[in-house]
């Protein structure tokens, strides 16, 4: 199955995360995240996740990036977005099987979070990266960026 990672921002550059019971019953902090539902494009489930977990809603969601987080193993792929402009608009629209809080952090504190190894799953961090390196490229796009690599060598 496709799935997505949502990497949300409020208007004050807030970032949100949510926290719920994992594998053995350990608690994690990540980004919005879900499977994305049969007839949904990657953005129409982020903006489902993003309200369904938070009650934020955004009018500005943008591709990041895609991959395949075992390739070998299977074909599922993940998708990795920014929403920009949260606001929250409704109350969470959780599952019965869902037990999920949300908090708002600022990027020091995000940042101090992937760290600490306290946001520790490989999706997370990869979309974090992700966000910092495209942050710092702004003028560079990604096929500028791919063609240098391929045809430097």
């Amino acid at each position: 199955k496709e799935a997505v990672i949502v990497i949300a921002i409020t208007n004050d550059n807030k970032y949100i995360l949510v926290s719920q019971n994992r594998i053995n019953n350990k608690v994690s902090l990540e980004f919005p995240s879900g499977y994305i539902e049969d007839g949904e494009t990657y953005i129409e489930g982020a903006s489902r996740e993003l309200l369904e977990e938070t009650g934020y809603v955004s009018d500005s969601i943008h591709h990041l990036d895609s991959y395949y987080s075992q390739l070998g193993i299977d074909s599922s792929i993940t998708h990795v977005v920014v929403a920009n402009n949260c606001i929250k608009l409704h109350n969470q629209n959780l599952s019965p099987h869902e037990y999920i809080n949300y908090m708002e952090f600022t990027f020091e504190e995000l940042s101090e979070l992937i760290n600490e190894n306290i946001i520790n799953s490989v999706g997370n961090k990869l979309a974090f990266y992700e966000l910092l390196y495209l942050n710092s490229k702004k003028d560079i796009s990604k096929t500028k960026i791919l063609k240098n690599l391929i045809f430097s060598n």
